[in-house]
C-alpha cells in the first residue's frame, strides 16, 4: 500500500469528528467487521461514529463484538438554516415565539419593505462531517439508505476505500488498492502504520478477522462464519490470545486466511473416532502479503494449541503458484515416521513439511493427501 494512500486515510480521519460508515444492504456482511474495527479505533480517539447497517438481527450472535455504534436508521438532530438578505434593509433585532403549530419570527427594521424573497431556507443537514465507505462500488449499492437520504451522501465530504476497482469514482477521495482481497487488509495496514497499539485490542482484531474470513471464502455467509467461529473454544478469545503471542503483525492476516478455509477431517484410530483440522491457502502470494513459509510453520504450531481439545492435529496446504507446493502437518501425539517416509518430508521446528506434485491443483491434492494421512494413521 502506498504511503500516499496511508497518509490520505490518516489525515482525513484526523480532521473528521462525526463519521458515518454505511454498509450496503446486499453483500455488506463482508464489510461489517471492518466497520466495527474502525468504529472501535475512532471512538477511542473521542470521535462520534455511526455504522448504518441492517444486520441488527445478528446482535445476539455477534455479542463478542462491540455493536453499540450500529443503527438501522439515520439518527440525530437535523440543523436547517434560515437566511435573510440584509444588504438592502438593515435589521435591528430579531425575536421569536413558538406555538404548538408554528414558529413565528419577528424582525425589527427601520424599513417596511421586507418581502419573502429576501428569506431563504437551506435544507436540513445531519451532523456528519465525513461519510466513509468500504468496498462499495457506488452510492446506489447502499439501497434504501441512499434513496431516503441522498443529500447526506452527495453533500457530505466522503472517503471511499476499496480493494476492488471502482469504474466511476463517486467519492471526493477514493483509495483503490486491488492487490488486497478486501478493505479489511487495507485497514489492517493502516493500523500497523498509525495505530499499532490498537492491534492489542481484542475487539478490533476480532472484528477484522470476521471480515477477513468472509472475504477469503466465498462459500461462507455471516451466519456460517459465526458458526465457524463458535466451533473454536471460549467465544474465540483463545484464538485472540494466540494472535497476541505471535510476533509478526502480518501473521494476523495469514491466520484469517487459514481460519477462512478451516474444516475438520474425521478418521478412526484404535477403534475410536477422532479428527484433525485442515485448511488450504489457494494462490497465496507470499510477496504481496509480506509473509514467509516460516510464518506458516509458526502459525501452525501456535494455532494448534488453541483449537478444541479433541482436535488431534493441524494440516495446512499451500499453493503459491510460483514455487513448489507444500504441506505442513502438526500432529504431536502420533507416530509420524511412516507418514514422513511416504511424503518424503522433513521436520522444521516440530512441523512436518513436504512438497506435493506441482501439476496438481490444491483441491484435488488436498483430498488425496488427507486420505493418505487417514490411511497411514488409522
Amino acid at each position: 500500500m502506498t504511503e500516499q494512500n496511508l497518509e490520505l486515510i490518516h489525515n482525513t480521519l484526523k480532521q473528521a469528528n462525526s463519521i458515518l460508515i454505511p454498509i450496503p444492504e446486499t453483500g455488506g456482511e463482508k464489510i461489517l467487521g471492518t466497520a466495527l474495527a474502525l468504529s472501535s479505533l475512532l471512538r477511542s480517539d473521542g470521535k462520534n461514529v455511526t455504522i448504518l447497517s441492517s444486520y441488527l438481527n445478528l446482535q445476539n450472535s455477534l455479542n463478542f463484538l462491540d455493536l453499540s455504534s450500529i443503527t438501522s436508521v439515520i439518527q440525530g438532530s437535523v440543523e436547517s438554516v434560515i437566511s435573510i438578505d440584509i444588504t438592502q434593509y438593515p435589521v435591528e433585532s430579531i425575536k421569536y415565539d413558538k406555538t404548538d403549530t408554528e414558529l413565528r419570527i419577528y424582525i425589527n427594521s427601520p424599513s417596511d419593505k421586507f418581502k419573502s424573497d429576501l428569506v431563504s431556507i437551506q435544507p436540513g443537514k445531519y451532523p456528519y462531517d465525513l461519510v466513509m465507505t468500504l468496498d462499495t462500488k457506488n452510492w446506489t449499492q447502499l439501497g434504501s439508505y441512499f434513496l431516503n437520504y441522498p443529500h447526506i451522501f452527495l453533500e457530505t465530504p466522503s472517503l471511499a476505500i476499496s480493494a476492488m476497482d471502482i469504474p466511476h469514482p463517486y467519492s471526493e477521495s477514493t483509495i483503490v488498492e486491488n492487490q488486497y482481497i478486501s478493505s479489511a487488509e487495507i485497514i489492517f495496514e493502516y493500523l500497523k502504520t498509525y495505530s499499532r497499539h490498537s492491534l492489542n485490542d481484542k475487539n478490533i482484531i476480532n472484528s477484522l478477522l470476521l471480515s477477513l474470513i468472509l472475504s477469503n471464502n466465498k462459500n461462507l455467509n455471516l451466519e456460517k462464519t459465526i458458526i465457524k467461529l463458535r466451533e473454536l473454544p471460549n467465544d474465540y478469545e483463545l484464538i485472540i490470545q494466540a494472535l497476541e503471542s505471535i510476533v509478526s503483525d502480518n501473521q494476523i492476516l495469514l491466520i484469517g486466511r487459514i481460519l477462512a478455509h478451516l474444516e475438520f477431517v474425521e478418521f478412526g484410530k484404535d477403534g475410536k473416532s477422532t479428527r484433525y483440522a485442515y485448511s488450504k491457502l489457494f494462490t497465496h502470494d507470499f510477496t504481496k502479503t509480506h509473509t514467509t513459509e516460516q510464518d506458516i510453520i509458526v502459525i501452525n504450531r501456535e494455532l494448534f494449541r488453541y483449537l478444541p481439545k479433541d482436535i488431534r492435529g493441524l494440516h495446512i496446504l499451500v499453493d503459491n503458484s510460483k514455487s513448489s507446493k507444500q504441506g505442513y502437518i502438526n500432529m504431536p501425539n502420533f507416530d509420524m515416521s511412516n507418514l514422513q517416509s511416504h511424503l518424503e518430508g522433513e521436520y522444521q521446528e516440530g512441523i512436518l513439511v513436504y512438497n506435493y506434485p506441482s501439476d496438481q491443483d490444491i483441491h484435488t491434492a488436498g483430498k488425496e493427501l488427507n486420505q493418505k494421512i487417514i490411511d497411514i494413521l488409522s
